[in-house]
């Protein structure tokens, strides 16, 4: 496949164009062109397809698209579509760099410049093959759009380099003659282009018309000076006198911006001491950048390491530079007025008379090709925003390297965040070594303790160290150099105190870098006061948060905080993600320990804290009728962007204020049964234990009891889930408050997984009439289905059928996904006797649907009765694979109740598969714990057929053995167990029926999940 951008977009395979019908198609690849081989988020896409107003199913329609365009690229040529790849947060067009038109001009055109000299006759041939490539414009419809037209700009512009190249190697082999009428075409094109001037002079000379190349000089001269206030460059004006005078001196040739010098270049840049560690990627798109602008600003926050990667890049790129690459460092700067004097004392340049300091710099550095490295801008940034703005626009072959802790805001700017070090994952899955942040700590360790090493028995502590650091490479170098006189632990246990902990021992560091407090209080005293007040009240947030969260909880009527946490971006304070919607910001860990210390000073900390509970009170108190509506989805993933804040308020309010803590439990119980992870349920134990609830009534206690209650069911605790229930219903003593369903509902539960259906049915009934009454229709559906499930256990298919549908057409009504999906769960388990296949795709219907709004519960469920019908019909590969996912996703959700029904399933499935000993091994570890729940009914006697198969096959002895080693495994072993043995089986078992068991009747009972 080819990529072709160099005039109107096409897309070609073996001599056949993609058809790519109507101009959002067009656009769709245009915008993947211009961005090849990187990923382009749906938000990014969806704003270029439609800007500002996009359509309200923007994100279906972007979808259809791109179906559209892979049916185009696949009648281009089969498996072409492949190159539109779906990649998280977006989609990216993946083409082989050499497939693209662009990327071959520009390879060309950088060989021939490299080859220019000692090759002119190869240079010439390689360029003129190089610009045919060109069929009109870049991008053509496009190249005034915003999403490509600075690429389309930098395009052009390489093609009028490459027209300038081509003219100078011919005029390197004898063409000057034959090239004038061109080069005066060229240079008529483009008035302002100095470099064919000075081609046609040089021309026009070697063809002994001087008076002409004279003539050149002054036209050119004096349209500069009328149309712009400027005179030639000094190469120009030198070029001229020569001519004048004909001098026939060979000059050496005009500095050009690819070419590369064989001396060594001038400059002031100092060679690093220690390594740049971390840093590859970073270095080797900031050189990418750097080759493509004329200003890049590195931004980032103090200790982050721009002064150091901007270092490394300067000096990677100095070959480039033939007039060298000079550091200009403005941390000691205090009044802005005095950073061009500083610039000229970095070069040498004096004043000159008649002319400012800036005017002196411009016509120092107007012929030189310079690379200028400006450091620390941001104390002084509009003093440097327009020294910089001026040299660019001055000086055409200078460029400009800064660092600052925002950007400079000048025209064709780039900037470059940096950001911290990658960390390693909580689980260490990845090479730990070999991760940055902790291959900088190990580099730093072992210059301070040359016999450190990283090992098992360290490996977690350093990662934690460098989590807890948030990847800042200051603090990492800082805490390293403390392993001179502290061990890891010691050092990990003092971070809380991080910002005096850790200082510097280097007597020439800065002063600025001398402990990691003082990096922040650079950044802090930049601020405006009303910055520090929002930035301190943000502090208090502990995860990502929106723009809404900022502003309850660090609103103040004195200033608009939207403004304020957009500076605080710019400033570095604050990372944001714009690709997410709403967009979420984050701080990082040092910047807040160092906010939340300033309130301690103040005396704000504590009603900045009230805010934040009261903030995190009111949007989980909004959420229970948005979770019980069609936008689960949206209020499921509000409350979990919120999650670590809920979590810092919960504990908060344990201490501070309980009833809050009971207040934020209560309004969390819809999120917490169908969402939330298995923590959620612990909140609800603390603030329980607490609070007793006096001897009013307290719905809101009783509502912290019911999940507290379904989290003891959750963990099997039968007992403790009843006890928790009725001391529930103490608290709300009127049998027809409709406050009681909740708890009610658990009891339910619990008398369904203790094999008493007609009770669970019966108290089921109760709950709906309690929520119809309070108008709450979701769970009268869901309940409705929970009971149809209790007719199913029992045998009763025909009711439990009718019931499950009655609550299907009820949950449809509220639109509500979970209820929805556990409608559709339920009808699943009753077709599952008459109609397996209905029912396995009813089921795949409930875990589609459950997922859709990231129903956390509904999913295990489906997926477990789905292995149950597979492992009683056909295919042991398939069953042993949904079996090992059902027992893996209740390990991950931590769901113990769900999980003893797993493994029983397993144990079925390894004895229909002959695995007896394996079977009987994790018989005997369910039979040993403590806190597996054990089956009733007909699971019970499921379970005693499989056995007793397994017995009779293995002998009273052998099976006997394999039970004594399963009753050695812990819970967890057990489950680990369990996996791998499926999984061998997944690997061995032969298609076809599983092994019946005998003394088991057909159809086997049904496997039953605990309702929810």
């Amino acid at each position: 496949m080819e990529l072709l951008v160099l005039g109107p977009l096409a897309v070609t395979r073996a001599g056949e164009t993609a058809q790519l019908a109507g101009g959002l198609l067009r656009r769709l690849v245009a915008a993947l062109a211009a961005n090849a081989n990187t990923v382009v988020s749906v938000d990014r896409l969806i704003h270029i397809q439609w800007g500002d107003n996009p359509p309200p199913n923007a994100t279906r329609n972007l979808h259809n698209q791109v179906w559209r365009v892979r049916a185009a690229l696949d009648e281009c040529g089969p498996g072409t579509a492949t190159a539109l790849v779906t990649e998280a947060p977006g989609y990216l067009l993946r083409v082989d760099s050499a497939a693209i038109d662009a990327v071959r001009f520009e390879r060309a055109l950088n060989e021939a410049v490299a080859e220019r000299a000692a090759l002119p006759e190869r240079a010439s041939a390689r360029l003129t093959e190089a610009l045919e490539l060109w069929r009109g414009r870049a991008y053509a419809e496009f190249a005034d759009e915003e999403f490509c037209r600075y690429e389309a700009m930098r395009l052009e512009e390489l093609r009028l380099v490459a027209i300038e190249e081509r003219f100078e190697a011919d005029i390197a082999i004898g063409r000057h003659a034959r090239l004038i009428g061109e080069i005066e075409a060229f240079a008529e094109e483009h008035p302002l282009r100095e470099r064919p001037r000075d081609l046609l002079m040089v021309a026009l000379s070697q063809s002994g018309r001087q008076a002409d190349a004279v003539d050149v000089y002054a036209r050119f001269r004096r349209h500069l000076v009328e149309q712009l206030g400027l005179e030639p460059s000094p190469a120009l004006r030198r070029r001229h006198e020569r001519i004048l005078h004909a001098d026939p001196e060979p000059e050496p040739e005009p500095v050009r911006r690819r070419e590369r010098r064989p001396r060594d270049p001038a400059g002031n840049l100092r060679h690093e001491l220690s390594e740049l560690v971390g840093r590859g990627q970073d270095v080797t798109h900031a050189l990418a950048t750097l080759a493509g602008a004329r200003v890049v600003t590195m931004t980032g926050m103090g200790g982050v390491g721009k002064t150091r990667l901007a270092t490394r890049v300067a000096a990677a790129a100095k070959a480039d530079f033939p007039d060298g690459v000079w550091v200009c460092e403005l941390a000691a700067v205090r009044d802005g007025w005095l950073v061009p004097d500083v610039l000229a004392t970095t070069f040498g340049v004096q004043e000159p008379q008649g002319l400012s300091v800036t005017d002196g710099l411009v016509d120092f550095l107007r012929s030189r090709r310079a690379l200028l490295v400006v450091d620390n801008c941001e104390h002084v940034l509009d003093a440097a925003a327009h020294l910089v703005d001026t040299l660019a626009r001055g000086c055409p072959e200078v460029t400009v390297l800064a660092t600052s802790r925002e950007p400079l805001g000048v025209d064709g700017e780039r900037v470059l965040p940096v950001r911290p070090l990658a960390l390693p994952s909580p689980e260490l899955r990845e090479n730990v070594a070999a991760v940055p942040s902790v291959a900088l700590f190990v580099d730093r360790a072992r210059a301070a303790l040359p016999t450190f090493t990283l090992g098992e028995h360290n490996v977690a502590a350093v990662a934690e160290i460098c989590r807890a650091l948030d990847g800042l490479p200051l603090a990492i170098e800082l805490a390293a150099t403390r392993l001179r006189s502290m061990s890891l632990a010691e050092i990990a246990g003092r971070l809380e105190r991080r910002l005096d902990f850790l200082h510097s021992t280097m007597r020439v560091r800065a002063e600025r870098h001398s402990t990691l407090g003082a990096v922040v209080d650079w950044s802090y005293d930049l601020l405006a006061p009303h910055e520090r007040a929002v930035f301190e009240g943000l502090s208090v947030l502990v995860g990502s948060f929106t723009m809404d969260d900022a502003t309850a909880v660090a609103g103040d009527d004195e200033c608009d905080v939207v403004e304020v946490v957009t500076d605080l971006v710019h400033k570095s304070m604050l990372a944001a993600d714009t690709d997410s919607a709403p967009a979420r910001y984050t701080m990082l860990e040092t910047l807040r320990i160092y906010g939340r210390e300033r309130l301690e000073r103040t005396g704000r900390l504590a009603a900045v804290q009230r805010r934040h509970a009261a903030h995190c009170v009111a949007v989980a108190e909004s959420s229970v009728a948005g979770l019980t509506g069609p936008d689960e989805a949206a209020w499921a993933d509000r409350i979990g962007g919120l999650f670590d804040d809920l979590r810092s308020v919960h504990s908060w309010a344990l201490t501070e204020e309980p009833a809050t803590a009971i207040r934020l439990s209560a309004a969390l119980l819809r999120y917490t049964s169908a969402h939330g992870p298995s923590e959620m349920y612990s909140w609800a134990d603390r603030a329980a234990a607490v609070e007793d609830g006096g001897t009013r009534p307290d719905p809101r206690l009783a509502a912290t009891l019911a999940v507290a209650a379904a989290g003891a069911a959750r963990r099997g605790d039968l007992a403790g889930a009843v006890d928790l229930a009725e001391r529930g219903l103490r608290a709300v003593p009127d049998p027809e408050d409709p406050a009681r369903r909740f708890l009610l509902w658990v009891l339910a539960r619990a008398a369904s997984f203790d094999g008493r259906f007609t009770d669970a049915a019966n108290l089921y009934a109760t709950v709906a009439r309690l929520a119809e009454r309070a108008g709450d229709i979701q769970c009268v559906a869901y309940v409705t289905a929970s009971g149809a499930l209790q007719h199913a256990y029992h045998g009763a298919t025909s009711r439990a059928t009718l019931l499950a549908s009655r609550a299907k057409k009820l949950a449809m009504t509220t639109r509500n996904p979970t209820a929805i999906a556990w409608a559709h769960y339920a009808l699943g388990v009753a077709l599952q006797d008459n109609d397996p296949e209905r029912a396995l795709a009813t089921l795949e219907q409930a875990l589609t649907v459950a997922q859709s709004c990231g129903n956390t519960y509904i999913p295990g469920v489906a997926l477990s009765v789905a292995g149950a019908l597979v492992t009683r019909h056909n295919d042991p590969r398939r069953a042993a694979r949904l079996v090992a996912e059902v027992i893996g996703y209740w390990s991950h959700e931590s769901h113990w109740a769900q999980q003893w029904v797993a493994l029983r399933t397993a144990i079925s499935l390894l004895t229909r598969l002959g695995e007896d000993e394996a079977a009987a091994t994790l018989y005997g570890a369910l039979e040993a714990s403590r806190t597996a729940m054990r089956p009733v009914g007909a699971e019970a006697e499921l379970l005693d057929a499989v056995i007793t198969a397994a017995t009779g096959r293995l002998g009273a002895g052998r099976f006997a053995e394999a039970v004594a080693r399963g009753a050695k495994l812990s819970d967890d072993d057990a489950v680990a167990f369990a996996r791998a043995a499926l999984d061998r089986v997944d690997h061995a078992a032969p298609p076809g029926r599983l092994r019946a068991v005998s003394a088991l009747p057909e159809p086997e009972p049904q496997q039953r999940s605990m309702p929810c």
